[in-house]
């Protein structure tokens, strides 16, 4: 973000947070031009017990690290979330948005 601002960059940000939880929803991402999602973090979901807790769960977390950079004023949960179905990904994107606004209003 100190790039941006020093090249001029006055307004808020609303940064992309990647939204996986199989193989077909985080191949959607990872073909995007420009977007990078570490291998770990793949490799962790479609490794776990729950991999659609686990997708939530990085999502979430991406969402918390993108928060506390100065400027970022809010998040997009992109992509296609599941390979199930677009009502199924919207209920992930769904759990991931609720997960984030219940951590903002503790604060």
């Amino acid at each position: 973000m100190t790039s941006a601002r020093q090249a001029g960059l006055r307004m808020p940000v609303i940064a992309a947070v990647a939204a996986f939880t199989d193989a077909g929803s985080a191949s959607a991402l990872q073909n995007l031009p420009g977007l990078e999602i570490e291998q770990s973090v793949v490799a962790g979901v479609l490794a776990a017990d729950d991999p659609v807790e686990a997708g939530i769960t990085a999502a979430v977390e991406e969402a918390r690290a993108l928060l506390a950079i100065d400027g970022v004023q809010g998040v997009n949960v992109s992509g296609l979330a599941s390979t199930r179905g677009w009502d199924y990904a919207a209920h992930i994107k769904a759990e991931v948005g609720l997960r984030i606004l219940e951590e903002h209003r503790c604060d």
